[in-house]
């Protein structure tokens, strides 16, 4: 495979397997929020909780991405961005045109935004450390 033919260092495959990797974690972080917001998971010490006890499945996810596209240490930040970018962008239309996936615009749809959001981002840091821990 020629360079000219990679996306961001990845081959086609692994690159659409990350995207879709990225939206399956998405959807099931959407639903985590559609049923936690309306019990009231979400806010003060509530949002505390869930965002440490997102770490474990945040790094299950970055290493089952890993595994189902077969990333390299030099592949996995490109890679999970990618997945990061498919839900990003999953995220932002369903906020925007689908509210009721998260249960609907009541006040714990921000705070349900806001960690998923936040997931984003600590999953691509997750990435990030993992491939340099590994020398990538």
């Amino acid at each position: 495979m020629t360079a000219a033919s990679r996306i961001a260092g990845l081959t086609p495959t692994q690159f659409w397997t990350c995207v879709a990797s990225g939206i399956v974690f998405w959807f099931l972080a959407a639903l985590f929020c559609r049923f936690a917001a309306p019990a009231g998971w979400f806010g003060g010490l509530g949002s505390l909780l869930l965002f440490v006890v997102a770490l474990p499945g945040l790094w299950a996810a970055v290493v089952v991405t890993r595994r189902i596209a077969g990333l390299s240490a030099s592949q996995l930040f490109p890679g999970v961005s990618a997945a990061t970018m498919a839900a990003t962008l999953c995220d932002g239309v369903a906020i925007t045109w689908v509210p009721s996936l998260y249960g609907g615009v009541t006040p714990g749809l921000a705070p349900a935004a806001a960690w998923i959001l936040w997931g984003a981002g600590a999953g691509m840091l997750i990435a990030l450390l993992m491939g340099r821990r590994e020398g990538g």
